[in-house]
């Protein structure tokens, strides 16, 4: 692309990184896998750039488009699968596997809390617990917590997912308070704000933290070394949201 031109050839890393502060404004797949494919170290952050400013289902962009421009690039699939989730949780499940690596117990946790607060009928309840899960841990927390804390449905018995519900009903008993929330609460600092206003929240505990809904925008940047090329859109290219910082890990809660 004529923009970085004048790094090819000269400074890989700095090329790359150029080619990465310009992919908001790619207007096609065509257009990411070409000049992404060019960006060397860059081209996962490249893609996750072009990515983030389509998150919103505003974008048209399909979900499965957006998650096969993510790649193998595990924090954009699981931001992307935090900001636009889907309402069936098995299937928010089966694209936390396959496609947030790393994070896909986080992810599943996140599908789970989002599911509490639908506040599911006993039927449901089993449906999920009884669905075989890499994640036993994230899924029997969130069973618990509904069957002890909303008094509906019961723990699977005989399975490993049944066991750690089990064990997290018994500690709800012993520590009521210990229940979390039925319904999405705003944090104690954000009471009282307008919706619009006020500070991104910080985590908080798990029965806690909110998910979804707002995308990281403090992730470290590494920039290369030497002069850097300026953050303005290539001329005549549509800007589609300012890329974010490379993101050198996710800082989503573990």
């Amino acid at each position: 692309m004529p923009q970085c031109a004048r790094y090819e050839g000269q400074d890989p890393d700095l090329y790359g990184y150029c080619i990465y502060k310009y992919a908001g404004g790619f207007e096609t797949i065509e257009q990411v896998n070409l000049q992404c494919g060019k960006a060397g170290t860059w081209e996962n952050d490249c893609r996750h750039a072009w990515v983030a400013g389509r998150m919103n289902a505003s974008s048209g962009v399909p979900m499965d488009t957006l998650l096969e421009v993510c790649a193998t690039n595990a924090d954009c699939a699981f931001e992307l699968l935090d900001f636009r989730p889907s309402n069936e949780v098995t299937v928010q499940i089966k694209r936390c596997n396959k496609h947030a690596g790393e994070h896909a117990g986080n992810c599943i946790r996140h599908a789970m809390q989002r599911w509490y607060y639908t506040k599911p009928s006993a039927s449901e309840v089993k449906r999920i617990a009884e669905l075989p899960t890499n994640h036993p841990d994230k899924v029997g927390y969130w069973v618990a917590a509904i069957v002890q804390c909303q008094g509906v449905g019961e723990c699977p018995q005989g399975t490993a997912l049944g066991n750690r519900c089990q064990n997290t009903v018994d500690n709800f008993e012993r520590v009521p308070s210990g229940c979390p929330a039925a319904t999405k609460q705003p944090l104690p600092h954000n009471r009282g704000r307008k919706k619009n206003g006020g500070a991104k929240p910080p985590s908080a505990p798990e029965s806690s933290r909110q998910v979804g809904g707002s995308m990281p925008s403090n992730r470290p940047v590494r920039r290369p070394k030497g002069s850097q090329p300026t953050n303005t859109a290539p001329k005549g290219a549509k800007a589609k949201g300012a890329p974010p910082p490379r993101p050198g890990s996710s800082t989503r809660p573990r």
